[in-house]
């Protein structure tokens, strides 16, 4: 199984030049795995501020 962590904030990310991670790195990505025919058993999870959490658990 595969987890994946991410939230839409981290596409306006820049890092510093010689950073791999870039936003449009992080895009080819996702368009990748949502191309891939993997999703069923991919599991993607939204970070969200801890009070939006603590709604959903109740």
């Amino acid at each position: 199984m595969t987890i994946i962590i991410s939230h839409s904030e981290c596409l306006l990310h820049n890092a510093e030049i010689q950073h791999p991670e870039c936003p449009e790195r992080l895009k080819v990505i996702n368009q990748a795995l949502s191309s891939s025919g993997l999703e069923p058993i991919l599991l993607l999870y939204l970070l969200f501020p801890e009070k939006h959490v603590k709604k959903w658990q109740k």
